[in-house]
């Protein structure tokens, strides 16, 4: 029985030394399969092969759409325009030129003429260009003349101070009002002409003097040619030239 056991034994630790180094053999020994080519395939060298070509760039989505048909508007309908794009039409629109001003209608008043057959006679030369007129005897407010002021004082006092201020500077030939519609104004002469009053601003001016120039205006009543005008004021002096020259003093108001 001893022999019995003893040889079991023996084969069974025979047979796990042969196991486990058949185990190792396997895990050390790396069997690659190698697939080799065919032989009707043919074998490729490296300079037959075309170099691999630079990826492109993805295209943007806008010429990945396809263009937009152009659109036909029907008959009668209304197309509208887009404002981000400018189009033929929006720059047509900013080529045109804008049109004239249009002169609201006005009324001007021509003369005064001192006596009535004097009127009637500029009135018959006047309706030729300018018809419609009427002839009214009325008084009217004219310029008589031309103030040359020093700038208006914030109260009598103040306007004494400005006083005393121009004749420290030489200037003796001046006047204070101290009522009326010209109160707090140092007045520096009346002249007839608006050249001669501007002449005397100049000189002024040069001494470092503000001035100012204000007409005087003197109530007058005589005859005068109301004249319907549309357009400007030089329009109507221009039609009105041919009096001037034959000797007529006339002066151009509105009404």
């Amino acid at each position: 029985m001893r022999v019995i056991f003893f040889i079991l034994l023996t084969a069974n630790i025979a047979f796990y030394v042969w196991e486990v180094r058949s185990q190792h053999s396997e895990d050390g020994v790396r069997h690659i399969a190698l697939d080799l080519p065919n032989a009707t395939e043919h074998i490729k060298l490296l300079s037959e092969v075309p170099p691999p070509q630079a990826e492109q760039p993805p295209l943007p989505a806008e010429q990945l759409m396809p263009a937009p048909a152009p659109i036909t508007p029907a008959k009668g309908a209304k197309l509208k325009i887009s404002l981000q794009q400018p189009t033929q039409a929006v720059i047509a629109a900013a080529n045109v030129q804008p049109a004239p001003p249009v002169h609201a209608p006005g009324c001007w008043l021509v003369g005064p003429f001192v006596t009535d057959m004097n009127a009637r006679i500029a009135q018959e030369g006047i309706a030729r260009k300018v018809p419609q007129t009427t002839l009214v005897n009325r008084s009217v407010g004219v310029a008589d003349g031309y103030w040359l002021l020093y700038p208006r004082a914030a109260n009598i006092e103040a306007g004494r101070d400005n006083r005393r201020l121009l004749q420290e500077k030489g200037i003796r030939d001046l006047w204070l009002f101290d009522r009326g519609e010209l109160a707090g104004y140092i007045s520096l002469g009346l002249f007839q002409t608006k050249e001669g009053v501007e002449d005397a601003q100049k000189k002024y001016f040069e001494r470092n003097i503000a001035t100012e120039i204000r007409p005087r205006e003197t109530a007058i009543q005589g005859y005068w040619i109301e004249i319907p005008w549309q357009g400007g004021r030089s329009q109507l002096e221009t039609v009105l030239g041919a009096f001037d020259k034959s000797g007529v003093s006339v002066s151009l108001r509105p009404c």
